[in-house]
Formats: C-alpha cells, structure tokens, sequence
C-alpha cells in the first residue's frame, strides 16, 4: 500500500486556508469472467492550515503504468498546481513550492456613494400640539464657507405633518426652514 505525505510551502508562510489536493490515477480491476480493465479513480483530501495533505491506502500494485497526478486547487477549485509523479517517486515525502493566492483588499469608502441622502421631518405648530398638514417646506442652507442661503430642499407635509425630500451632500454652516407660501419667521433647525 502507497501513503503519499506531502506539504506545500509558501514562501511567505502563509497559511493554506481552503485549499484540497487531489490524486487521480487509473487502477486495474478485475471483474469474474472478463479481462481486467483500468479504471479511472481520483481521490481528494484537505490540506491543513500549515499546508501538509495525505493520501492512504493506495494499492501501488493496482495502478496502471505506476503513474499519479497529483493536482492542489484554490479555495476557489481553479487549479494551482499539477504534476505527474511516478508511484516510485511519491514514496518518499514531496515538498510543493506554492504561494497562497493573494486577494486584493476591498477599501470600503462611503457606503452613501452614489446614493441620494434624504432628510425627514415633522411639522407642530408652536406648542408642540397640532400636525401641521398639507403645507409647504422649503429648507434653506449656507454652505460652508459662503455667505448667501440656497434652497437646498422643498417637500410637502403629508396628513401626519411629515415631510421628506432630497438632501444635498454638502456640508452647511446653518440651515433653517420657511413653512407655506408666506412666512416671516423662519423655524431654527
């Protein structure tokens, strides 16, 4: 019987996270009252963290031309390394030179990318009581460093006294709120 010990070696000793070897060779076998055939076999082993794997009970005797592929795949399944050894060859401990796959780090920047911010509200009258509903909200900014407001957003209050609109990704210095179409006093938000 043929155990094939073998490890792979990083050059950077990282370790072999998700990574499976496999061996695939064609064994003889016989079947009562008909010529012996070959039959293609492959086995499959994980490889540990610090990159040794193993293959046991492999009847060498059995084995077509006393040839094993011997093939190492990514956690992926793309194949990162394979070779043809001979049955002689694999008696011994194999060592496989092979640096782990290096992945690119994904940089998280603003997960608000792309999208629109939105800004909500509730409309009371002053003591706080009554939803003011059906009215006009226009929201007024001074973006940093500027002197004049803009209208940076409008919406109508819906019959709770929400609102909701598009908001700008600018940064303001103050901001305040003009509520129906004639108010002197702004609302402070």
């Amino acid at each position: 019987m043929l155990i094939i010990k073998g490890k792979l070696h990083d050059s950077q000793d990282r370790p072999f996270v998700g990574y499976h070897a496999s061996a695939t060779f064609e064994e003889i076998t016989s079947i009562p009252g008909a010529d012996p055939i070959a039959v293609a076999r492959e086995m499959t082993t994980e490889i540990s963290h610090k990159g040794q794997f193993q293959f046991k009970q492999i009847d060498d005797e059995k084995i077509k031309q006393k040839i094993i592929w011997l093939n190492i795949f990514s956690p992926e399944g793309e194949l990162a390394f394979s070779r043809l050894y001979t049955t002689e060859e694999l008696k011994a401990d194999i060592v496989i030179e092979l640096d782990v796959r290096e992945y690119h780090k994904v940089i998280l920047g603003d997960p608000q990318l792309g999208r629109r911010l939105k800004i909500r509200g509730l409309v009371l009258d002053k003591k706080a009581r009554v939803k003011i509903c059906n009215k006009m909200v226009h929201l007024w900014g001074k973006p940093t460093g500027q002197a004049e407001y803009k209208i940076v957003a409008k919406a109508k209050t819906d019959r709770e006294g929400y609102f909701f609109a598009d908001f700008p990704r600018e940064k303001f210095d103050e901001a305040y709120a003009v509520i129906g179409i004639v108010n002197d006093d702004p609302i402070v938000i």
